[in-house]
């Protein structure tokens, strides 16, 4: 096994960027170098709410969309009693051909409340500290809540991460607990069973934050448990659906509070970035003379990939709290330098210290279907929208993913190939926003299943809406 490392130019927002590699195979040809699209976003919140008590919601992800490329959203929110307790309201958000978002209430009241993080894939799953809250899908814009049911009726979670870790077609959860990171197994009833002891994993302790990817390329998904100052968890996938410990051959990964991960290389393999609260780690692919590194303020609340000028290659949204002074930094935008790092375009994009100061909830997604992914997030105190003008310019295709039967195939990655374009986007989402280097259509298109097999497409277009594809087998 081999480790690359990626720097961050930016001191003001510098993150870690690790990749885990397979022995090297022959070399896919780099995406030719392209002028950046000139990206601006703008907070466009009072246009697309009608309503200002619209904006009073914790946190909105993207859910679905339709064969248009519009997408729904759910949203959550918390409503305080006259005796000081809350309760939990959600709903439904669209943008309507008028360009402004209709929201929809949900007749359902999740026994517990403040919510801090959504995940959806075939169901959605809502965590917070008091409790977890699972929605089932009953249809396009139908959701019937079944955290009972389900047996997740006393689980409290941080974060999670849907992923299919023992190949039976159903999505498990891998969750942060202050307890430790836990496995739960998906059964066919519809419940989930606990199953971290009997697939190899130890006790991780307190859990900030999970990730689910085949890091190592051996077909099998690796799970992350990130524990804030201990170093994370490494759990490496093996046959069976079982997990063993990093090899003790290996160095300890560093610490950190937030994980996300994306292909910034474009070469086919994942790569995982690494954000701890006011610094971060950097070393070289030995583990050699590990340093410590100011991030340059107090954060991340979140952290995203997002292609925001879809030119083909992975960016990075962060967004900080404050700097030493307890002066807010807001969002952070570092853009993919084509694999050779990143660096802070935030003022050029339109970003200062008053753009998501508390940012929290990233929802990355095309809301305006003009054709690059804006921003949706919670600043703290409300919903904030940011549209991304400019983006568009280079073109973008929308991507369901399914494996058979129509389930999301999360933990797939879809490969384009035209000319010198090698590019490479990670299937974390029900819709996977991919941009395309200005390109009108792609020679090759090739999705590779999680179990490591593939299928192909080619001479595929680039149209409006959204496509889908369905694993044939």
């Amino acid at each position: 096994m081999h480790l690359r490392m990626l720097r961050c130019a930016a001191h003001v927002a510098a993150v870690l960027v690790i990749a885990v590699l397979p022995p090297p195979a022959a070399a896919q040809p780099g995406p030719e170098s392209r002028p950046a699209a000139e990206v601006r976003f703008v907070d466009a919140s009072a246009a697309v709410f009608a309503d200002p008590k619209d904006r009073n919601y914790r946190l909105a992800a993207v859910v679905d969309a339709d064969a248009d490329g519009r997408y729904t959203l759910l949203a959550a929110g918390d409503v305080e009693g006259r005796a000081g307790e809350f309760t939990t309201r959600l709903a439904t958000m669209r943008m309507a051909e008028d360009g402004r978002f209709r929201l929809a209430p949900l007749s359902l009241t999740p026994k517990v409340a403040r919510f801090w993080s959504c995940v959806a894939g075939d169901d959605v799953l809502l965590c917070g500290d008091l409790g977890v809250c699972l929605l089932k899908r009953r249809g396009p814009d139908s959701l019937v809540e079944a955290t009972e049911s389900a047996g997740l009726g006393n689980v409290r979670a941080r974060r999670a991460a849907w992923v299919d870790f023992d190949g039976d077609g159903l999505l498990d959860l891998w969750l942060a607990t202050q307890q430790g990171a836990s496995l739960r197994r998906a059964v066919a009833d519809g419940g989930y069973e606990m199953a971290t002891e009997a697939a190899g994993i130890g006790s991780t302790g307190d859990t900030f934050d999970v990730l689910a990817t085949d890091l190592d390329g051996d077909g099998f998904v690796d799970l992350f448990a990130s524990r804030g100052h201990a170093p994370v968890a490494v759990h490496q996938g093996r046959a069976g659906g079982t997990f063993s410990a990093l090899s003790a051959a290996l160095p300890a990964w560093p610490q950190s509070a937030w994980m996300v991960a994306a292909d910034f290389e474009n070469d086919g393999r994942p790569n995982v970035v690494l954000v701890h609260q006011d610094h971060f780690m950097q070393f070289n692919g030995r583990y050699v003379d590990p340093a410590r590194r100011d991030l340059g303020g107090f954060g991340p609340p979140a952290v995203t990939p997002l292609d925001a000028d879809n030119d083909g290659w992975a960016d990075l949204l962060v967004t900080l709290l404050t700097d030493r002074g307890q002066n807010p930094l807001g969002a952070r935008l570092l853009r993919n330098e084509h694999g050779a790092g990143f660096s802070d375009v935030s003022a050029a994009v339109g970003f200062s210290a008053d753009t998501l100061p508390d940012g929290r909830a990233l929802a990355v997604f095309d809301a305006d279907n003009d054709g690059d992914s804006d921003v949706l997030a919670f600043d703290g105190v409300r919903l904030v929208y940011l549209r991304n003008d400019g983006g568009e310019r280079n073109g973008q295709l929308k991507l369901r993913v399914n494996r058979a039967g129509g389930r999301a195939a999360l933990g797939a990655r879809v490969e384009l190939y035209d000319g010198n374009l090698a590019a490479c986007n990670l299937v974390n989402s029900p819709v996977t926003e991919i941009g395309l280097g200005g390109r009108k259509t792609l020679a090759k298109l090739r999705v590779v299943w999680p179990d490591g097999t593939a299928e192909e497409r080619e001479n595929v277009a680039a149209r409006p809406g959204l496509m889908t594809i369905e694993r044939r087998r």
